[in-house]
């Protein structure tokens, strides 16, 4: 954007431009710092896995959309999948039909969007 570009005859035409390019960098702020605590409870929930002897690989299945985002494999047969979302950010539509279709075939798909929930899910796959 060009002082060129925000030229204009009025304060509300002025706040017409502005208003659409704030939204867009303020979204994008926004995606960013999703990204960044979603990446801080997936680097968490692979050490915490670890921790307790397990393994916590990312799966990503570029056939089937929708799918959880890990997979928890825990010591004495105990599994586990986890779709793993910035705080406050629920699963989109397609998301929850591939964790209602898992749950059909017996499959519990844990949504984390706080590293606090890490060590009850933990607890629970262990517990089953």
């Amino acid at each position: 954007v060009t002082l060129e570009d925000l030229k204009c005859n009025s304060y509300e035409d002025l706040e017409e431009k502005l208003v659409p390019m704030l939204r867009e960098v303020y979204n994008s702020k926004m995606a960013m710092a999703a990204s960044e605590q979603k990446s801080e409870i997936e680097r968490i929930l692979v050490k915490k896995v670890k921790i307790d002897g397990g393994i916590c690989l990312k799966w990503v299945c570029s056939s089937f959309n929708g799918m959880p985002d890990r997979l928890i494999f825990l010591p004495n047969g105990h599994f586990g999948m986890a779709e793993l979302k910035a705080n406050g950010q629920k699963p989109r539509a397609l998301q929850l039909a591939r964790y209602k279709m898992l749950k059909r075939l017996g499959f519990k798909v844990y949504v984390i969007d706080d590293v606090e929930q890490i060590g009850g899910m933990i607890d629970e796959i262990q517990a089953t």
